[in-house]
């Protein structure tokens, strides 16, 4: 009963913490999609990528979202704190498995569930993939470690069945295919030593070549049937010529994940003294030497393979971003961009299990008294509780995106009713800040891209609507779609000056992430 009680304190201290997101808005990518949604066919979307990520499963719950909620971002953020409750319940268990301790999984659990890093995925519903990713981990690794304990292998059944929910966590998010490739050696590191173990991890090692060819074929009928732009699969390879920007950001990757994991709201943007910065780190390090040097095999083998994952997960980012910051400024770094928060989901949530084990390797040997451990518990908890009341830390909710999109939809309703019934209604197109300046009008078409987001059919109130432009790259882009072929049309005349209403809303500040 008591172990029931505990599972639940880290869910209600995620949805404390995280219950707001609930009220967000859309921002720069996610209209995108919405507009894709809107105006490509269903299985175009699915098998479309994006930012270098393979986004098959990704999608297909962007698009089962989008069906059922249209487009009230309610649901959508709904369904982003369902699965990160769901990630916390896990990692519960997972904890207890591998540390077998219900107040370490308590602690641990309670630890990453509501650490302020995580709201760098959770604020945005375009990075919904990246949570599915660690759902999907979740629930294979808790398996393997139940088998573990028992010294048992896995059915061919229930290896069939990890080897599904590794693709569909490599077809979330790009972290998912980092997961995937490295699960292989995951398995082997768990497995029981017996006979049959090496079976298990040949038939996993197959993903070595089933997830490249999986991400180089969508990426290749993406391109090839569906006209998709030929520069990004290049792209996502140049990005590895030049090694020292990847290097540098994954050491950054790395001590940012460590710290923003075990800090919490103490560091919640980062600014924190060096000092600080390399103890915790410092400290983390030494709990690792222990384990290694002085902990049971099954510890041993359990920290290795937590740590192979953020390793993995990280390096794979640092690989695709490492030299982006060249795109952004003379300030950018390697180092400064792994401080993205975006990027630190996966990699704090191993690193909270590696510290859960080398706390369960140090209970080994000395005791203490259940009362010790309950106010060690109390004390965790209690200072997560008052660091998060005491902390001015905010997140991101997008209320001048929902302003702005307000602002252009009223407007775009102002020049429908301008006209009369049955009369065809031109409006000239403008930029849409929401969309964020990195999507340009050949991606998303301004205010006839939010036109097709938000009204279901190009008639209004009777009305016929056109966008009228002089953007030849945003006449070529809508070409491509079903309504933005006919919607947006070539400005001609002196007459366009008079359409359109009110004047644009102020660009917003916020950009679409990479």
């Amino acid at each position: 009963m008591v172990s029931r009680g505990l599972r639940l304190v880290p869910i209600a201290l995620a949805v404390l913490v995280f219950a707001p997101i609930v009220g967000n808005y859309f921002m720069g990518d996610d209209f995108l999609h919405l507009y894709h949604l809107a105006n490509l066919p269903l299985l175009q979307n699915l098998i479309e990528p994006f930012g270098g990520h393979l986004y098959l499963v990704r999608n297909a719950v962007f698009a089962l979202l989008r069906h059922f909620a249209d487009t009230e971002p309610r649901w959508f953020f709904a369904a982003m704190l369902a699965t990160h409750v769901v990630n916390v319940w896990l990692l519960y268990d997972v904890i207890l498995v591998f540390g077998g301790s219900a107040r370490l999984a308590c602690a641990g659990a309670a630890l990453w569930g509501t650490a302020p890093v995580l709201a760098g995925t959770l604020e945005l519903y375009s990075a919904h993939g990246i949570a599915l990713v660690a759902t999907c981990l979740l629930v294979v690794i808790r398996q393997l470690g139940r088998l573990t304990g028992a010294r048992q292998l896995p059915s061919a059944g229930r290896v069939a069945l990890w080897y599904l929910l590794l693709l569909a966590g490599a077809t979330c998010y790009g972290t998912g295919i980092a997961v995937a490739l490295v699960f292989p050696l995951i398995a082997w590191l768990l497995l029981p030593s017996i006979a049959g173990r090496g079976a298990v991890v040949i038939a996993l090692a197959s993903m070595w070549i089933v997830v490249p060819l999986l991400y180089v074929g969508d990426h290749r009928l993406w391109i090839d049937v569906y006209g998709g732009e030929p520069v990004t699969l290049p792209l996502v390879f140049a990005q590895l010529r030049t090694p020292r920007g990847p290097a540098e950001m994954l050491l950054g990757l790395l001590g940012h994940g460590v710290t923003a994991a075990h800090l919490g709201f103490l560091w919640p943007r980062g600014d924190a003294p060096p000092a600080i910065w390399w103890g915790v780190i410092g400290a983390f390090a030494v709990g690792i030497v222990v384990v290694l040097v002085a902990g049971h095999a099954t510890h041993r083998r359990a920290t290795l393979a937590w740590l192979l994952i953020a390793a993995a997960t990280y390096a794979f980012i640092a690989a695709g971003r490492g030299n982006l910051y060249r795109l952004l400024g003379p300030t950018a770094t390697p180092v400064t961009i792994a401080e993205t928060p975006r990027y630190h989901y996966l990699g704090p949530l191993a690193f909270v299990v590696v510290t859960c084990l080398v706390a369960s390797a140090a209970a080994e040997r000395i005791r203490m008294p259940s009362r010790a451990k309950d106010v060690l518990l109390g004390t965790v908890l209690a200072g997560i509780v008052i660091a998060h009341g005491h902390s001015d830390w905010r997140m991101n909710d997008w209320a001048t995106e929902r302003r702005q999109t307000g602002e252009v939809l009223a407007a775009i309703g102002r020049a429908v009713r301008a006209q009369p019934r049955g009369a065809d209604v031109a409006i000239r197109n403008r930029d849409f800040p929401p969309a964020g300046p990195l999507l340009t009008s050949r991606l998303f078409p301004g205010w006839a891209g939010a036109f097709i987001v938000f009204f279901p059919d190009d008639t209004v109130e009777g009305r016929r609507v056109h966008f009228t432009t002089s953007d030849e790259e945003a006449l070529a882009g809508a070409r491509k779609g079903r309504r933005s072929a006919t919607l947006l049309v070539r400005e001609e005349g002196p007459t366009a000056a008079s359409r359109g209403g009110t004047p644009p809303p102020a660009r917003a500040s916020g950009a679409a992430h990479p």
